[in-house]
């Protein structure tokens, strides 16, 4: 557990995400990438499918929607999802947390994370 969240701060820390700028970014596209990449196995209901539902996922602990069974892995992070962490996840989620479930390939262009997370940011649980 500690092994995992020390590589994640090591990976946060030096990617890109550290400095990731939402400022610019367009939540309209996030809505579309979220429609397109995400929403097969993502709700913003609130809603479990076969992942997690993602409303509300910023600023909310991580692997801590009651009841979804998340792998050791998940379950071995500490802290909460910010915007850079989510930025360095979504690069490609079993580069940087091995042993996760999402088969999730990533998302390789910085604009189109910055745009989902945008557009997550503004989701309420």
């Amino acid at each position: 557990m500690i092994r995992a969240t020390i590589a994640v701060v090591l990976m946060t820390l030096s990617s890109p995400a550290a400095a990731l700028d939402l400022t610019q970014a367009s939540a309209a596209n996030g809505a579309q990438i979220f429609d397109r990449k995400c929403s097969t196995c993502h709700d913003v209901t609130g809603q479990t499918v076969s992942g997690p539902p993602l409303n509300g996922v910023v600023g909310r602990k991580v692997a801590s929607v009651e009841g979804f069974p998340y792998s050791d892995a998940m379950r071995g992070l500490d802290g909460a999802w910010t915007p850079a962490l989510l930025d360095s996840y979504l690069v490609k989620p079993r580069r940087m947390l091995p042993g996760t479930a999402m088969s999730f390939g990533g998302l390789k262009k910085d604009t189109d994370r910055a745009d989902l997370i945008a557009w997550l940011s503004g989701l309420r649980p």
